[in-house]
């Protein structure tokens, strides 16, 4: 004999002995219930994007667009939550009450229960992935965004849910289910919409909050690109320099030093950056990298007083921070790219260094690079053009591979200038270096083992000095 009683999902029986007051406290339990997990949801995320602040007070920025979106998802969700948490009230009640009925209140609970559950295990482990990924990570909010790329899959989210909570009420409601099902999710999206209104945060107020911490937004900062870079290794040590100009005084075009978010004066760069561990010769097993984020535009009279009270200081070790010339992300997402800066010989003569010091007549080809104050490259006193700057520079070291390129700075000059000139340079070496490196073993030297390596930079090395202005001066050397 089956379990099932004839007719246990009949329509005629769907509202019998259910009092106002049951209806109405359903009613009340399925709203609480989806007031507070909205408020869940909606906290949730404003704690990842607490918990994506970076320490160079980065986070995850969301527009208007996307705010109101995800409000909106949020709000669906928990309305067809509380539909369910209404239903079940409903119909789980003791089984003497219903007698031959108990088996489909059961299953209409169990239906609201098992679908409740399974999505908040799913949900909870696909949020807690995500936010390791995207906001716990490497800046991982600036390579994709969930939304508008991939709003179709919350659209599916929403339509599985409600129909799931009407898996088993459209066998008791049969030939009027779709009109039932349109009521409810009419009214459901009227309560969603209401819903998705209420910001429990002033998201704008903590964006303020933090990006006014922000190098990149409180100043004028545009790293130039270079077609030629590298990423920091885990052990690296890195100390980052911002010179920037003020967008309150952009009419003056004031240039500042900022380092951890304080402006700080030229003159007093010294007591800021006394870190022995930056010293050439100091002993540690990784030294301080002093990483300079430069804008553009500043002029390289600025920058090379900069470069002048560090060596000053003791440090030699710096670095351009730049942005890939073919980025595909966000530009923040590079914040941590850069690429070294060229010895400066005449600092080897002041400061005695061994870690710079050059002996020029060991070479037997000086290339001479230098600009005038519109930008305009000249190589060995010949103008060149930009497109034909690498090539020249190639076959200039083709000619002789014992060379030394000579760059003299020009103070007039906007640093996006100068670093084209640094960029040029080092991609003609490196593609010397990977047509070897393919010619001889057969991969791209980038794959080739640190011996293999070494032989490879033998045949090509890369040796450029600056000699500025400031150092020339310093030396002696009219």
């Amino acid at each position: 004999m089956s379990p099932f009683q004839k007719n246990f999902l009949s329509e005629q029986s769907i509202f019998t002995r259910i009092s106002q007051t049951r209806v109405f406290t359903g009613f009340l339990i399925g709203i609480g219930y989806s007031v507070f997990l909205y408020s869940l949801l909606y906290l949730t995320r404003e704690v990842y994007r607490v918990l994506s602040i970076s320490y160079t007070y980065d986070l995850l920025v969301l527009t208007d667009s996307q705010v109101n979106f995800y409000n909106l998802f949020f709000a669906f969700v928990s309305v067809i939550f509380g539909q369910s948490a209404c239903i079940t009230f409903w119909y789980d009640r003791p089984g003497s009450l219903f007698g031959s009925k108990k088996l489909r209140n059961i299953s209409i609970v169990n239906d609201q229960r098992v679908m409740n559950w399974y999505f908040l295990s799913w949900f909870s482990k696909l949020a807690t992935a995500l936010g390791a990924m995207l906001f716990l990570g490497n800046r991982g909010y600036f390579v994709f965004s969930l939304y508008p790329d991939f709003k179709y899959i919350f659209v599916l989210i929403i339509a599985v849910l409600f129909l799931q909570t009407w898996s088993t009420l459209r066998l008791v409601f049969r030939r009027n289910s779709l009109k039932w099902m349109l009521a409810s999710f009419v009214i459901l999206s009227i309560l969603a919409f209401g819903l998705s209104r209420i910001n429990l945060v002033d998201y704008k107020t903590l964006n303020n909050m933090v990006l006014q911490e922000n190098v990149h937004y409180k100043y004028d900062l545009d790293v130039p690109e270079s077609g030629s870079y590298e990423v920091p290794g885990r052990q690296a040590r890195y100390k980052d320099i911002y010179i920037v100009n003020s967008k309150v005084d952009q009419g003056n075009s004031r240039t500042l030093v900022v380092i951890n978010n304080r402006e700080v004066e030229i003159e007093d760069l010294a007591e800021v950056l006394d870190d022995p561990r930056s010293k050439v010769g100091a002993y540690t097993l990784w030294p301080t990298t002093y990483r300079l984020h430069i804008h553009r535009y500043v002029k390289m009279a600025f920058v090379n007083r900069i470069k002048s009270k560090l060596i000053r200081n003791g440090i030699f070790k710096i670095a351009y921070a730049v942005i890939p010339t073919e980025h595909e992300f966000d530009e923040l997402y590079y914040q941590n790219f850069f690429l070294p800066m060229p010895v400066t010989y005449l600092a080897s003569g002041l400061y005695g260094s061994p870690a710079i010091e050059l002996d020029m007549n060991l070479f037997k080809s000086i290339i001479e690079i230098a600009q005038n104050d519109a930008g305009d490259c000249f190589v060995d006193d010949i103008s060149v053009r930009e497109s034909e700057f690498k090539q020249t520079i190639k076959s200039k070291i083709q000619e002789e591979q014992n060379y030394i390129i000579q760059f003299h700075v020009n103070d007039n000059v906007d640093f996006g200038d100068y670093l084209k000139v640094l960029s040029y340079t080092k991609m003609a070496v490196e593609e010397l270096r990977n047509a070897y490196a393919r010619k001889k073993y057969l991969k791209e030297f980038k794959w080739l083992g640190m011996k293999d390596r070494r032989q490879v930079r033998i045949q090509y090395p890369y040796y450029i000095i600056d000699v500025t202005s400031d150092m020339v001066e310093l030396s002696g050397d009219e």
